[in-house]
């Protein structure tokens, strides 16, 4: 953790890093053993999609300030952990596990479902790796933020999953959230989650990519060559960034 000797963090900062990074870790193995220890059909105190929810959802999070620690030492800090990103993404947290836990004590039938568990698994681990690994390559070139200026050292990738895929990055949150809430079992925060995730990207993605058809002179025919693999932004609003 070399990043926090940099003379811009406070002490009130660096507490806040080391505090929520030892947090997280700490939840993160806690309920990846409980895991392990279903696997064995040990008894244990939590249902297991709800340690496999919080075991992606604390490693979502310590991945976000691990690549920005490695790849963007002089930006990252505590929002890295990308914990209190914005009010409405709290208010989801806290409405997801509310639902899950009413329904668990008040309507059995949605205590554990076999099939939405498999499939929810699958979306987190696709979808948390597909943000993973886009951030990776991007390196420097990644930023948490829209950039409505071009730095000297901003780049257009379009090598490994970008010569396939437009904003994989936002691919992959996009069904890992939606997973999260499949994997949970809840019916209202799963269709809430897919909504409200559509609708954030259905905004963000033509601002972004009109600034970035102002950066990059080539960028127009690297999109016309690539894809969004969320469902109707490409067809139906990317038209409006040109």
């Amino acid at each position: 953790m070399s990043f926090l000797n940099q003379t811009r963090f406070t002490r009130k900062e660096k507490v806040k890093i080391v505090s929520c990074g030892l947090i997280l870790s700490a939840l993160f193995l806690y309920f990846l053993v409980d895991v392990f220890l279903h696997l064995f059909r040990v008894s244990t105190p939590w249902p297991i999609n709800w340690s496999l929810y919080a075991v992606f959802v604390c490693a979502f999070h310590l991945s976000e300030f691990a690549i920005a620690a490695i790849y963007r030492k002089d930006e990252v800090c505590f929002d890295s952990f990308l914990v209190n990103q914005s009010p409405h993404y709290v208010i989801a947290m806290i409405t997801g596990m509310v639902e899950y836990w009413v329904e668990f004590f008040f309507v059995p039938a949605l205590r554990m479902n076999v099939f939405s568990l498999w499939i929810g698994f699958f979306l987190c681990l696709a979808g948390g790796l597909l943000r993973a690994c886009s951030e990776i390559q991007m390196k420097n070139n990644f930023n948490h933020m829209i950039q409505t200026e071009k730095t000297a050292s901003h780049q257009l990738v379009t090598t490994g999953i970008y010569s396939y895929l437009r904003h994989p990055a936002y691919t992959g949150w996009f069904y890992f959230s939606i997973g999260t809430q499949v994997l949970l079992n809840n019916p209202f925060c799963s269709v809430a989650y897919a909504v409200a995730s559509w609708y954030f990207f259905y905004v963000r993605i033509p601002i972004e990519e009109k600034y970035l058809l102002g950066f990059f002179s080539d960028y127009e025919a690297y999109r016309s060559r690539t894809h969004i693999f969320i469902p109707f932004i490409p067809m139906v609003h990317l038209q409006l960034a040109s």
